[in-house]
Parts: C-alpha cells; structure tokens; sequence
C-alpha cells in the first residue's frame, strides 16, 4: 500500500506542470475575450423577434470573421 502512494504522489508530481497553462495561452485569451464581447454586442443588435435565431446566426458569423470557434 506504502508503494501504490508513493507511486500516486510521484505519478501527480511529475504530471502536473502537464496541466499547467502557459503563458502565450493565457494573452491568447485576452484577444478572445475582446472578439467575444464584440461579437456578443453585434448579435445584440439583431431585431428580437419571439423564436428567433438571428442573433444567434450573427454571434456565430462573427465568430467565424475573427476566425475562433464558437
């Protein structure tokens, strides 16, 4: 049992900076975050019509502009 723990404690210390986001991911978001907002207000703009999905084919066009996924 003494080694099964031993071996779990190892296994988790060697993989955790696997996990780990880097830096370049996190000033990539900042970017996404900035075409998200945009994209949330153009699709805010669409005229709301009861069981419309306008918006939501404006949030996703923008979405595809900008290149990101939605």
């Amino acid at each position: 049992m003494k080694q099964l723990m031993t071996a779990a404690i190892l296994a988790t210390l060697v993989g955790a900076p696997a996990f780990a986001q880097s830096v370049t991911d996190q000033t990539g978001n900042l970017g996404r975050d900035a075409i998200v907002r945009e994209c949330n207000l153009q699709a805010s703009k669409a005229y709301p019509t009861r069981d419309s999905n306008w918006s939501f084919s404006a949030y996703r066009a923008c979405m595809a502009e900008h290149g990101q996924s939605e």
